[in-house]
């Protein structure tokens, strides 16, 4: 594993310490990798609820487009409902061990915003504008910032676990069927395993 930032760092520091603890103290004591998972509740300035927010306003008539950086970034979304779900499965298993939670499935921003924007009856490419400002990078660099890429994301398929692609989607429809109130508050290792 190799941290881009300091919140990757520490997680990776808090990941290896369970595992010491397991193997030292012999406490039943899970680590889970976890790939991206998604809510209604995620803050408004990620992606995933800046799209589902964006949209909502357009279709209201309140803004006219979105406008975003690089729509091929590649992510593993997952619902987060389902990796709660996986967490609790990590403490039912007889053995303690590490764990990667993810779908195996990748989707784009560009994938995002066409569900996104298509379930409220409208075109993404008529409200989608790349915007430069969005993609651009601090000058000069911050040693804090991790870069923009086009890296793919993605918990590998044949360790994932088989959730319907429904199922997969279910907290952006979630968060599109509940318009009456706000919405969105505000690498694993060889040896690890895949529940979800």
């Amino acid at each position: 594993m190799e941290p881009a930032n300091p919140y990757a760092a520490a997680k990776v520091f808090v990941h290896h310490l369970v595992r010491l603890y397991r193997t030292h103290y012999g406490l039943f004591a899970c680590s889970g990798i976890l790939y991206n998972h998604e809510s209604p509740k995620r803050p408004g300035h990620f992606v995933t609820a800046k799209v589902v927010r964006a949209a909502l306003a357009i279709k209201a008539g309140k803004e006219k487009e979105l406008q975003l950086g690089d729509l091929d970034i590649a992510r593993d979304w997952g619902y987060a409902g389902d990796y709660a779900e996986a967490m609790w499965l990590m403490l039912q298993q007889p053995e303690a061990d590490d764990f990667i939670i993810g779908t195996g499935k990748l989707h784009t921003v560009r994938d995002l915003c066409r569900f996104a924007f298509s379930e409220l009856g409208l075109d993404y490419e008529k409200c989608v504008a790349h915007s430069s400002v969005c993609a651009a990078r601090p000058s000069p660099p911050s040693p804090l910032f991790q870069p923009r890429t086009n890296a793919k994301n993605m918990q590998q398929p044949e360790r994932a676990g088989r959730r319907s692609s429904q199922r997969r989607s279910a907290w952006l429809s979630c968060a599109l069927s509940n318009r009456s109130r706000p919405l969105c508050r505000g690498p694993g290792e060889s040896d690890s395993k895949s529940i979800l």
